[in-house]
């Protein structure tokens, strides 16, 4: 059963808002994930724990402004963010 949960990045434990939280709410409920806590990779790493291998993170596009010599210009970003339920640990528990 999944749970109904605000998506909120484990690391930070800052939630999730927007589009970003749309995404990742509709993809817990979809794979039947029963946590809300998300992070990247590399944040996963940072606080000891790894990835299952051979799981696939959910893709958030997006665009930030940066500083050029022309001024600020949107670039165009994608991280990719691991629920709690693709980690090693969580699946042994």
């Amino acid at each position: 059963m999944t749970q109904q949960t605000t998506p909120v990045n484990f690391v930070t434990g800052k939630s999730y808002k927007g589009d970003k939280a749309e995404i990742l709410h509709n993809a817990a409920i979809g794979k039947e994930y029963t946590s809300g806590e998300w992070a990247t990779m590399n944040q996963w790493n940072q606080v000891g724990r790894s990835v299952a291998r051979g799981e696939k993170g959910v893709p958030i596009a997006y665009y930030r402004i940066v500083e050029s010599n022309q001024g600020p210009v949107k670039e165009p970003c994608t991280v990719f963010l691991f629920n709690r339920c693709q980690l090693v640990r969580a699946r042994q528990a």
